[in-house]
């Protein structure tokens, strides 16, 4: 009877089945060998050595991808490409005062197919700049203020008030 069967590849190397048929009847036995190889699809894969950072952002890429690709295509989203198997380091930049958000992709291929595989990098100003507002100046005690907080580019806040207390919110009252 006809039977269907479906072979998988592995995923890192060519895969071989060796296949065997016997036959038989009332005057004995037949075996017949053969084999067969089945190639695998390309299967992307890749490690950063980190994927945000402070500008000018320094990105080692390790290419750990699969399935034999004979080719590679690189494109690191800030209008650079590569075709090399390991690209090594790429620098990501951003302009002063902005957050920047990469797409890093990259494509397999061999003569079963391809696939590709997106990475988003983000990059941080290098700078920050401090700089507040506050509601007066001066007044009779006990005096509370209010501080407005207009940095650029902070994420982060420790305010002292010069009196041994000290804040870490963006716009503290004190």
């Amino acid at each position: 009877s006809d039977t269907t069967v479906r072979y998988q590849p592995g995923t890192l190397a060519d895969t071989v089945y060796h296949l065997r048929l016997m036959g038989f009847n009332q005057c004995g036995a037949f075996t017949y060998k053969d084999s067969i190889k089945i190639f695998p699809q390309p299967v992307p894969e890749l490690a950063l050595s980190t994927d945000s950072g402070c500008s000018p952002l320094k990105v080692a890429i390790d290419n750990q991808s699969t399935g034999l690709p004979k080719g590679y295509e690189w494109d690191f989203g800030d209008s650079t490409t590569s075709k090399a198997a390991q690209p090594g380091r790429h620098t990501y930049t951003t302009p002063p005062g902005d957050t920047s958000q990469y797409t890093l992709t990259l494509r397999a291929f061999n003569d079963c197919g391809k696939d590709s595989l997106k990475r988003t990098i983000t990059v941080f100003p290098n700078k920050t700049r401090a700089f507040f507002n506050v509601d007066r100046a001066f007044g009779c005690a006990p005096l509370q203020l209010s501080f407005t907080d207009f940095s650029e580019n902070a994420n982060r806040y420790f305010w002292s008030f010069g009196d041994g207390d000290s804040s870490t919110t963006a716009n503290p009252i004190h």
